[in-house]
This record gives structure tokens, sequence and C-alpha cells, in this order.
């Protein structure tokens, strides 16, 4: 799931998304059920090192895009 984390994302970011678009930003359903299903697994202690290592990308991803969304990514501002 981390490829398929960074191409979701790296994707978006190639079609230059406009602020509303960057504001209601998210997970498909694919990674909505795949995060469900990890989260569950990690909570029970079954999660395995594959899994916690895709959930450890996609929570850095998902800083990024807290970054994206507050705007405070200021190399990237002043390259616009």
């Amino acid at each position: 799931m981390g490829v398929y984390i960074y191409r979701f994302f790296n994707d978006f970011l190639l079609d230059e998304p406009t602020p509303e678009q960057i504001a209601t930003f998210g997970p498909d359903a694919e990674m909505r059920a795949w995060l469900d299903a990890v989260l569950q697994r990690r909570e029970n202690g079954t999660i395995t090192p594959t899994e916690q290592q895709g959930l450890a990308e996609y929570e850095r991803i998902q800083h990024i895009i807290l970054l994206f969304k507050i705007g405070d990514l200021p190399y990237l501002n002043s390259m616009t």
C-alpha cells in the first residue's frame, strides 16, 4: 500500500489542485478500507511489520497533506 499512497498523492499534485481541492483532499475508498483494517489489526496486536511500515508511510503523507491544507509550505508557496 505504501507505493499506492505515494502514487495517489503524487497524481493529485500533478493535477495542480485548486485550494478547494486541497482542502477536501483525502483517502479514496480503497485506502480508507485498508486503513480501517490495519488500524483494527494494530489495536488487536495482529499488525504485520509490512502493514506497520505502510501505516507509517500513510502517516507521513497525511502530515504533508496537513501542511498543504494549512498553507505551511513556504518553499512551495514561493514557487508560484
